[in-house]
Parts: structure tokens; C-alpha cells; sequence
């Protein structure tokens, strides 16, 4: 039985920086248009070791690994230390990042967000309206494409002062989109038909045989029964070399495409890991992913960092469409679902089933993946994996995208990636507009729920936890061939 989704307030807030602060722009039906100044709270030098912290709490196991394992990605020098420090981030009894790290930083960006009185009001008049009339706030981040230290924070992560998620809090769980507003125009949405062609992308490269057979299992497990109730039509690839891509996505180019590996960004340039073409590893920088996967409706990218952006200072400005995601969107996919950080199995085979049902019962993809954050942060015992996935559109409608409409009684009809038509349309903000106004490498990305499991069994430097009702999570230990400039992969 399909539910109508909820009504919703739409908050635009468009980011544009300056060399001193960050000029902001809200818009809203209730508001109209305000602007507003911010200060960020961390310096353009330390994101790339703030980030690292908080990759590094999505490992349950990261203190045991920061004490044994000898790479360097583990390891906070004595500045770094005193940089974290400087801003709360930093257990010195414990030598480690402080456990509540990622809630200090929403918290911090909150603080910033709404120093300026104008931003303040701005956001608690929506919030509050809101929650009033019993809707979801819709929060619309615009980011242009030299904002990359803005776009690599992790907004979806905002505490309020009273150390509420913003996302999750006001009786409704709220929307969180980014858009990129690129200078090039919009293509058309092309029509899908049920069930959705789904190819699936699973490389063996650096993936030990037990981490790949937990995520098999999890993942055939969800996908079977959808393909076995008529909602999709699933190809898996493999081995998953360029090659092999390039010849799939000939022969039938995918709706949507689940992606589950290695990812990194590095040296200025996202990338996911491939399998070689004669065995070993390929890693694949986002140009060339941009180029053979652009014809999908729908990308979800479970690598690490898929939706990083690192700033360097030690290294030019390589802009937003560096990352994995960004270059995705901006080469056409309207959708793209990523991680900012490390990804956990349990997070991703959970993400899986909740979007892919969703999207076949006539829900929106944003609706979704809101509903997946609730499930995330409700089911995990250490509420770490929530605020990971980030959601980027770059459509010509702005308001609530499906990919199939709720009444459609057909199981082949065509349809195409359309508006909801029940929606309420904003009367400012981007629902006044058309067209497009609208990182680094790290350890492994199949990282574990918290231990709640019963046993642990070795295999390739890797443990597997078999937890109560969560299915099977894996880490990695970083392979200590690794370059030390680099984090493992």
C-alpha cells in the first residue's frame, strides 16, 4: 500500500564565498529572500585533518587500530593533535579523536550557520512553521563550482543548540539536498519502465574474500526478493574491469546503477577501484566514471568517499567536479546518492532496501533518503552512519523527484523520472526558477556496525562481526604497503 509522503517547506540557501566570510541567501514561501553572512568555524588549512577525524569514528574499531595498526592514516601528529584540540575534537586522556567528534562539528556549523540574527530568524521562522503545520522541512543546499571547502563539510551532520540533529528533528524527518549550479544546461529526463534495470558493480580489487562474500549475501538477499516481486531487473557484472563496464552499458544502459568498493580521493581527483583487465586493481579517476555511466537516472556509490571533496592547500584548487558525485551529476545523472566517509555493510544493504522499495512504491528520492537516515540513525548502536550519505540533483524540476508515480497500476508501463504531482509548489525560492541555478583515499570502506555480535572470525588481515539482527559488517586492516602520504584503501 503506497502513502502519500508527507507536504513540505522548502528552504533554499545559497552559498557563495568571499575571501573573509561566506554571503548567504535563504528563500522560502514564508520568507521570501534574506541574506546573511558567515564565518566558518574551522580554517580553510584544517578540514583535511578534521575530516580525517571524522572518517576515522565511522571504524568502531578505531582505537584498537590506531594503537596496532602501523599506518599512517591512524596516526594525528602533535600539531594535528593540537589543531583537532583547538577545536573539541580531541580525547587527550585517550590519545584519539573524541568519540563525540562528528556531534561537536554539527553543532559547530549550526553555531556558524546561524551567528548572523538574520540567518537565525530566517531558519526558525521555516523550522518552526514547519513543524506547526506538520510538514517536512525541505533543505536545499546550492553550492557553486568554486565552493569546494564548503561543499566538503558534512551539513547533513547541523546540531541545533540543543543538540538536536536538524534532520531528524521537529516530529518529521527533514530533506537534505545539494545542488551544484554549474554553468551548463539541463538534459532532458529520459523515460524508465518497470521493473527498473538495476546493474549492479561490486569489484573484487582489494576486497577480501570474506568482506566480499558478507556484502554478496546481504546484498543478493535484498535484491532477489525485489526482482522476485516484479520491482527490478538485475544484472551483475563481474569481474568489473573498464572493459567489461564499457560493454555492459553498451549492450543495455542501466536505470540504476549500485556501486560497492573502494573509493578515494587523492591528489585532487576522486576515483573508484575497478578490477584489472588481465587480474589486480584499476583504479578509475571521475572523468572517465562521469563519461560511461552517464546515460543512468540513478547512481548509488557505497565506496568511501564518493562524495568527498579535500581541500588541499598544499595543492592547486581542482574544483567541485573533482569528486566522484560531483562529476557524476554534472555529466547528467540527475541523481546521485554517496558517502561522504567510510561506508559500514550494514549502512549500505540497509540503504539499498529502504531507496530501491521506496522509489518502486511511488516514493520520492529525497522522501527516501531522508526515511534512510531515520532507519540509520535509529537502528545503529553508535548513530554513526546517518549523516554519511549525501544526496545531489541536478534536474530541471525542483521539487519531489519519482521514479515511478504512486497510481501507476502497470507493471511495464513507461513512465519517466517526474515531479510528484500532489506536491505543494513553493512560491519562492527555486520553485520560482527554472533551469540550473539549480576526499582523499582512506581505509577500507566496508567498515563495521559497533560489536553487538557474537563471534569474529580472521581472514586476509580482515575480521568480520556477525551481529544480532544488523547482518554482516567487515573492516580492514590498512595494508601496510600503502604509501605513506596516502590513506589505505
Amino acid at each position: 500500500m503506497n502513502h502519500p509522503e508527507a507536504p513540505y517547506h522548502h528552504l533554499t540557501l545559497t552559498f557563495a564565498p568571499h575571501p573573509q566570510h561566506v554571503a548567504l541567501r535563504w528563500e522560502a514561501a514564508v520568507l521570501g529572500m534574506r541574506e546573511s553572512r558567515m564565518v566558518l568555524p574551522f580554517a580553510p588549512g584544517d578540514l583535511p585533518t578534521l575530516l580525517r577525524a571524522l572518517d576515522c569514528l565511522q571504524h568502531p574499531n578505531y582505537a584498537l587500530l590506531a594503537q596496532q595498526a602501523n599506518h599512517p592514516w591512524w596516526f594525528f601528529s602533535a600539531s594535528e593533535q593540537a589543531t583537532l584540540a583547538g577545536y573539541g575534537l580531541w580525547d587527550a586522556q585517550r590519545q584519539l579523536v573524541d568519540s563525540a567528534a562528528d556531534r561537536r562539528v554539527g553543532r559547530l556549523l549550526f553555531a556558524a550557520l546561524t551567528a548572523d540574527t538574520v540567518a537565525q530568524q530566517a531558519l526558525e521562522t521555516v523550522r518552526n512553521h514547519a513543524v506547526a503545520n506538520g510538514v517536512m522541512l525541505w533543505l536545499a543546499l546550492r553550492f557553486p563550482p568554486y565552493a569546494t571547502e564548503l561543499a566538503a563539510l558534512p551539513w547533513e551532520a547541523l546540531r541545533d543548540s540543543l543538540d538536536q540533529p536538524l534532520l531528524l528533528s521537529g516530529g518529521q524527518q527533514a530533506i537534505c539536498v545539494r545542488h551544484l549550479d554549474l554553468p551548463l544546461a539541463l538534459p532532458p529526463i529520459l523515460p524508465v519502465q518497470r521493473p527498473l534495470d538495476v546493474l549492479a558493480l561490486a569489484p573484487k580489487a582489494h576486497i577480501p574474500a570474506s568482506v566480499r562474500q558478507a556484502e554478496r549475501t546481504a546484498r543478493r538477499t535484498i535484491l532477489a526478493q525485489l526482482e522476485a516481486e516484479g520491482l527490478i531487473r538485475l544484472r551483475e557484472l563481474e569481474p568489473v574491469t573498464r572493459t567489461a563496464l564499457v560493454n555492459a552499458i553498451n549492450e543495455r544502459p542501466a536505470d540504476l546503477i549500485y556501486f560497492y568498493g573502494h573509493g578515494h580521493y587523492q591528489a585532487g581527483q576522486g576515483g573508484l577501484l575497478l578490477d584489472g583487465e588481465h587480474g589486480g586493481e584499476a583504479w578509475t579517476d571521475s572523468q572517465r566514471l562521469a563519461k560511461v555511466l552517464a546515460e543512468a537516472k540513478i547512481v548509488l556509490l557505497f565506496a568511501c568517499r564518493g562524495a568527498a571533496l579535500l581541500p588541499d592547500t598544499n595543492q592547486p584548487a581542482h574544483g567541485m567536479l573533482s569528486g566522484v558525485a560531483h562529476a557524476l551529476n554534472a555529466e547528467g545523472i540527475p541523481l546521485v546518492l554517496a558517502m561522504q566517509f567510510t561506508v559500514r555493510i550494514s549502512a549500505a544493504t540497509r540503504a539499498v532496501e529502504l531507496l530501491v522499495r521506496d522509489l518502486n512504491g511511488g516514493h520520492s528520492i529525497q522522501a527516501s533518503a531522508a526515511r534512510m537516515r531515520r532507519a540509520l540513525f535509529v537502528e545503529e548502536e553508535d548513530q554513526r552512519s546517518w549523516y554519511v550519505p549525501t544526496l545531489t540533483i541536478r534536474s530541471r524540476e525542483i521539487g519531489p523527484l519519482r521514479i515511478f508515480a504512486p497510481a501507476q497500476a502497470q507493471p511495464m508501463a513507461q513512465t519517466a523520472l517526474l515531479p510528484s504531482a500532489d506536491a505543494p509548489q513553493p512560491t519562492h525560492g527555486p520553485g520560482a526558477r527554472m533551469g540550473d541555478r539549480d576526499a582523499m583515499q582512506g581505509p577500507h570502506p566496508l567498515a563495521p556496525s559497533p560489536a553487538s555480535g557474537r563471534g569474529v572470525t580472521k581472514d586476509d588481515g580482515c575480521s568480520v562481526a556477525l551481529g544480532e539482527g544488523q547482518g554482516e559488517r567487515a573492516t580492514c586492516s590498512p595494508p601496510a604497503s600503502s604509501p605513506p602520504a596516502s590513506p589505505p584503501p
